[in-house]
């Protein structure tokens, strides 16, 4: 035959050149049946299969090789035989057919393929080994497969592929269950048994039956999707095996090892649209109407996938943690790494399978993933609350794990300066469409919202706190209404929800669990030093070591650098879009009133953002964030700290001034601070003017204990305006605010009021301290006084050493904040009604630090209690030199209380003696100081000649001469600087107690003029 076919060549050799370069048609056609037969000869040598001799049921020739090659093929990739002598290795001998061919000599074909299947599968004696018809029929595919890919001859794929078809439909009728039971139990089980093990030979196969590839199994399941035309088909056979998979992985934990299979098989089947398609319309996609969380997470379909967690599963945590005291570092954080990269694993397979399910039908299968996602989030409101049930909520994995998959369907837009940003439609949230965000606080909550943070226990907070901040009362019916809304929409405020939920609750309980490890740690360590009995400290150990188990499960799964920095660039983007809401064209102040849309904002919004950067600082997390651009945080803090009518909380306002403090304090982001400060023209013309209204404002919290917490706040205050005194640009925006003179008089009173009251409880306890510690050293007499005395002091100075520790912290930053001002801005600390309190708190903690007590300051540990006596009296003594004028000197002399001019002096010469300052300010202190003694010269010999003033011309509360009286509407009278002094403070009558004013003070000229004279008939002038 192939001689033959080159004959036409031969002949084309006599033709001109052209023509000989172009073969005939006929050639063409004898070339390729050569090629074809060529590769037949080399197939054969490669499979084993021998050219037959010609029988009389065959046709001879190339016919009677094709036969003859479909005889072998079909043999081997069936496992059957029909000769008996050759049943051995796992090939059966088909008696019946060959009885019914005739006998020996017969060749197989294609067309025979039904009855040698039915045969095989029915009509045989099982073999030895019990091989199921569904592990014969996929180790028929495989070997299919196998013999594919070693073909060539496009006639011999052609057979093979129709003997794969074959083989896959009655592969369809076994997982129907339609040609009867499996040996080894339900056929479903048995067929995800195959595909998580298919790097290995089923255990029951027979040797003929070779290991099956994860190629194979997969492209068996492919086959399957293809040959069902039926839908209904379809599912009776692969929804069981759906199901099969997702209740495995719903009795699975992180470490079992056939996880990563049982997920890279649900990736697999939901790879196939139709089988997408069956698993989003099983019917337990979601759970029940009206379930918890905890209830979804058992029973919802797709739940079962995202159960892997090390917290709170405990065999988990044991498994990677347990004795974590006992090991060295680098193995803790070997354990860590692998839960992580497991975790990883995980997460990236869980993205995949939802994006599987969104892209099998774009409309039912993405509604179908948004319905899930809003069933889990909606279910687990509860974790919102400040006491959770954790029976009726789902694990803190759980939620990480839903948190990662959200968050990389928001990758295409986690960029600031994204166009898609612009798509996110504001009343998502209020719209209720698919979250029910009902019960959060809203974010410009109007008077009645209010009641749910202002304490009721002090109605005069209430009554202040809302006269202060009245809201924005919002129409509903002027909040947007929305039917649908875009997919960018969706996933933003999704993932939200759920960082809110998962995320940044998990932050918080951290938070408890790191202080209680904290507390665990010092209680065993105290054991030690006490040299408990060792059973106590075995028991102390324990439970340490269990503690520590939990944190470090957790540390694990929340501190995830990947996931953490994703959730960071989230967060930016939030406050990006936070930040255009409130200001559309970036104008900065006076901010428009907020649009109904925006003040009907779930406050969370905007307080997730502090949340979570503030535990990224508090846990130095922070080389996370290097690569970020924090720009839009230092906005988000400008703009929402600065207006009041954004964000009515006023505990809102002091976290995000937390977030502003940790950004310019964190060492590493010192060189970044800066530019973050300067770069931006709205931050930079706007923030100290925010900072230093929100220091007066904080003043009225409306809790129970708003005396106690406006401190934390002010000291972060203290701190950022010291930082940007500093900055060109930020120092002039400070001085324009001095220009509004009842706002600067206000906030140089807080100050005041800060500072005295921080100096006396950290110096009072400081004086308490000393006094324990000069106890101690006489260890005989402490050591003779009653235990339960001992006991008693031991817990007293443990409670003031906390004390002071926090005190002295906030009053160092106040002070500092004072010294930088009374240096620019001198003339604007002078009015009446401050220049008095300045000279008399001066002069008392002067008293205190250079004066006969100050002995009883000098603590063993300085340091420890941030106590820096020198520093304090340092500023002290430059805020007299920078605030000397006539009416200062004269307000420290008239200061009957603390006024010294021995502790002056002695100032004087710790100045010199220590160092303390140049001899430039030394003396220019030294000239304060005799000024003010000759005007107390002077004051003294007044005094005698006003001791006989009349009553009437005396202040009713601080017992001096008026200056100014005004009438109250109260009808009394007093000084104005005296009853100002006091509305700085309580703006109340301090008569009446009722609600008082600037404004509402009356100047009595009459009395004015009668003091006048009184005083010009003493010779006063």
């Amino acid at each position: 035959v192939g001689d033959a076919a080159l004959v036409p060549q031969m002949q084309s050799s006599q033709k001109g050149p052209k023509d000989a370069l172009a073969p005939a048609p006929a050639a063409k056609a004898a070339q390729g049946k050569e090629r074809e037969q060529n590769e037949e000869r080399r197939e054969e040598s490669k499979t084993g299969v021998q050219p037959r001799t010609p029988s009389a049921a065959s046709p001879a020739g190339g016919g009677d090789k094709a036969s003859a090659w479909e005889d072998a093929v079909i043999k081997k990739v069936l496992s059957v035989t029909l000769v008996p002598e050759k049943a051995y290795g796992g090939v059966v001998y088909l008696a019946g057919l060959n009885a019914a061919a005739g006998g020996a000599g017969v060749q197989l074909n294609k067309g025979m393929l039904d009855q040698v299947l039915v045969e095989r599968l029915y009509c045989c004696e099982p073999d030895a080994n019990g091989e199921s018809p569904l592990d014969y029929l996929i180790g028929c595919y495989s070997a299919c497969q196998t013999e594919m890919r070693k073909s060539k001859a496009a006639s011999r794929k052609e057979s093979l592929q129709h003997i794969q078809e074959i083989v896959v439909r009655y592969l369809l009728l076994v997982l129907q269950g339609e040609m009867g039971g499996d040996v080894d139990g339900p056929t479903a089980i048995l067929f995800v048994d195959r595909l998580c093990r298919s790097k290995d030979r089923p255990q029951n196969a027979s040797p003929a039956s070779p290991a099956t590839s994860a190629a194979h199994m997969y492209s068996l399941v492919a086959a399957i999707v293809a040959q069902c035309s039926d839908a209904e088909q379809l599912k009776a056979a692969m929804e069981p095996v759906l199901v099969e998979v997702l209740e495995r992985l719903r009795i699975r934990t992180l470490v079992d090892p056939d996880v990563e299979a049982l997920l890279g098989c649900l990736l697999q089947l939901a790879s196939h649209k139709p089988l997408a398609q069956l698993l989003f319309r099983l019917p337990n996609w979601l759970a029940r109407d009206g379930a918890n969380g905890k209830e979804v997470e058992q029973s919802s379909a797709l739940s079962h996938a995202f159960n892997f967690t090390t917290f709170p599963q405990m065999q988990v945590a044991e498994h990677y943690f347990s004795f974590a005291t006992a090991k060295a570092k680098p193995a803790v954080d070997a354990a860590i790494n692998n839960v992580r990269l497991a975790l990883a694993s995980i997460r990236a397979t869980l993205h995949e399978v939802v994006k599987a399910v969104i892209k099998a039908d774009t409309v039912e299968g993405k509604e179908a993933v948004l319905q899930w996602v809003a069933h889990v989030l909606n279910s687990n409101a509860g974790l919102a609350k400040m006491h959770v049930a954790q029976d009726t909520t789902t694990n803190e994995g759980f939620l990480m794990n839903l948190c990662c998959v959200l968050l990389a369907f928001c990758r295409p837009f986690l960029d600031p300066k994204s166009e898609r940003l612009k798509m996110i439609n504001l009343v998502y949230l209020q719209s209720g469409r698919r979250l029910d965000v009902s019960a959060e606080t809203k974010l410009a909550a109007d008077s009645e919202e209010l009641d749910h943070w202002v304490d009721r226990r002090n109605l005069d907070n209430i009554a202040r706190f809302k006269a202060l901040n009245p809201g924005v009362k919002v129409d509903a019916e002027a909040v947007s209404r929305a039917d649908s809304f875009n997919f960018v929409t969706e996933c933003f405020f999704m993932a939200g929800r759920a960082l809110h939920l998962g995320l940044v609750k998990t932050f918080q309980n951290y938070n408890r669990l790191y202080d209680v490890y904290k507390q665990a740690k010092a209680e065993h360590q105290r054991l030690q030093e006490q040299r408990a009995p060792p059973p106590i400290i075995q028991q102390s150990q324990m439970r340490c070591d269990k503690i520590l188990m939990h944190k470090l499960a957790l540390d694990s799964m929340m501190r995830d650098p990947a996931l953490l920095a994703e959730a960071a660039q989230y967060y930016v983007v939030v406050a990006s879009w936070l930040c255009s809401a409130a200001d559309p064209e970036a104008k900065g102040f006076p901010l428009a009133e907020p649009s109904a849309d925006l003040a009907t904002l779930p406050e969370y919004v905007v307080e997730d953002v502090a949340d979570f950067f503030l535990h990224a600082f508090r846990y130095g997390t922070e080389e996370l964030l290097e690569r970020l651009d924090l720009l839009p945080l230092v906005r988000l803090c400008t703009l929402y700290i600065g207006s009041a009518k954004h964000t009515k909380n006023p505990y809102l306002r002091g976290k995000l001034s937390r977030l502003l403090f940790s950004i310019i304090r964190v060492d590493f982001r010192e060189r970044f601070a800066y530019r973050l400060v300067q770069s931006d023209t709205v931050v930079r013309k706007s923030l100290m003017g925010v900072l230093t209204r929100f220091y007066v404002e904080i003043e009225y919290t409306g809790g129970h204990g708003q005396f106690f917490e406006k401190f934390s706040v002010r000291y972060e205050l203290a701190y950022v305006m010291k930082f940007l005194w500093k900055i060109p640009g930020h120092h002039e925006a400070f001085l324009k605010e001095c220009e509004d003179a009842d706002l600067f008089m206000r906030f140089i009173s807080s100050i005041l009021n800060d500072a005295i009251f921080l100096l006396d409880e950290s110096l009072e306890k400081l004086a308490k301290i000393r006094a324990i510690e000069l106890e101690r050293r006489d260890q005989e007499a402490w050591a003779a006084q009653p235990e339960e005395d001992r006991q008693e002091k031991e817990k007293e100075f443990e409670q003031n050493e906390r004390a002071v520790q926090s005190y002295m912290q906030l009053a160092n930053a106040v002070v500092s904040l004072f010294h930088s001002i009374t240096a620019d801005v001198p003339e604007a600390c002078m009015r009446p009604e401050l220049v008095e309190r300045i000279a008399n708190f001066l002069n008392y903690y002067l008293s205190l630090l250079a004066g006969p007590k100050c002995r009883e300051l000098k603590v063993e540990n300085k340091e420890k209690y941030h106590f820096a006596p020198k520093t304090l009296l340092g500023e002290i003594v430059d805020i007299y030199v920078h605030l000397n004028c006539a009416s200062f000197r004269d307000a420290c002399a008239n200061d009957g209380r603390s006024y010294s001019d021995a502790t002056y002096r002695t100032a004087i010469d710790l100045l010199a003696r220590l160092g303390l300052r140049s001899e430039t300010t030394v003396a220019q202190f030294m000239d304060f100081v005799t000024a003010v003694r000759e005007r107390s010269e002077e004051k003294k010999s007044a005094d005698i000649v006003l001791d006989d003033a009349p009553d009437e011309f005396l202040d009713p509360i601080m017992s001096e001469l008026m200056k100014d009286p005004v009438r109250l509407p109260s009808g009394n009278v007093m000084d104005r600087a005296v009853i100002q002094r006091h509305l700085l403070s309580d703006a109340t009558d301090p008569f009446t107690r009722a609600p008082l004013s600037p404004e509402d003070l009356v100047p009595v000229p009459e009395l004015k003029e009668q003091i006048r004279a009184w005083l010009e008939s003493k010779g006063v002038k």
